[in-house]
């Protein structure tokens, strides 16, 4: 907190500090990453993150058999595969890293991706809500497992989870999509129309939000 104080602006400081005091520090580098597109930064970041950057004992809890460089290369390895569309290599890497200890939720979320794309939904459920355990403002995986219900005719569960999505990230276009789906589905009209005006403020020229608007005038007639 010091070293920010020191060298980022003043605007960024109070909101970073906050951010820091409420989640675990392996989310740090996304903060540096947009840092950087304001400040040029991140490089200083890198060297500040090697010397140790917040509780000694998080990388003991979160990655028990490596340690905190090893743990974020291995994981940067196979998210960096999983970007290049190198799906096989990556599931390997995710499951290995599980195998070893690993406890980082883009882990668990990106494995659970890989495994709903596979339709082995049962795997992908419970790799989503062991990434909801480790870190339980991940909007990510609540929609992610919220999909999965929509798509097999859990609606109520999945009404709830998608509820919480937004509740987490209110300008989440694809939960309030997913949403209107769930009562459009169960004729629900009265619901999804209120949900599809919020989607309409979110995104009024979305391709997918103006067919669900043209879907919902022709179930009511007009």
């Amino acid at each position: 907190k010091t070293w920010l104080t020191e060298h980022v602006p003043k605007k960024f400081v109070s909101a970073i500090k906050n951010f820091l005091s409420k989640y675990e520090i392996y989310w740090l580098e996304n903060i540096f990453k947009f840092l950087n597109k304001h400040n040029k930064l991140y490089k200083e970041f890198v060297f500040i993150k090697m010397k140790g950057f917040g509780p000694k004992n998080h990388f003991k809890e979160h990655n028990k058999n490596s340690n905190s460089f090893e743990s974020d290369r291995l994981i940067n390895d196979a998210l960096t595969l999983h970007s290049k569309g190198k799906i096989s290599d990556a599931k390997r890497s995710y499951q290995d890293l599980i195998k070893n200890g690993i406890s980082d939720p883009r882990v668990f979320t990106n494995l659970g991706v890989i495994f709903q794309s596979e339709n082995d939904y049962e795997k992908s459920v419970k790799l989503y809500k062991k990434s909801i355990i480790l870190f339980p403002e991940s909007h990510e995986a609540y929609s992610n497992l919220s999909r999965i219900l929509l798509e097999t005719g859990q609606y109520d569960l999945a009404e709830t989870y998608l509820i919480k999505v937004i509740d987490l990230k209110p300008d989440f276009l694809m939960a309030y999509q997913n949403l209107f789906n769930v009562y459009f589905r169960n004729n629900k009209l009265k619901k999804a129309e209120i949900i599809l005006y919020d989607c309409l403020k979110i995104a009024p020229n979305n391709p997918l939000v103006l067919s669900n608007l043209g879907r919902f005038l022709l179930e009511k007639g007009n």
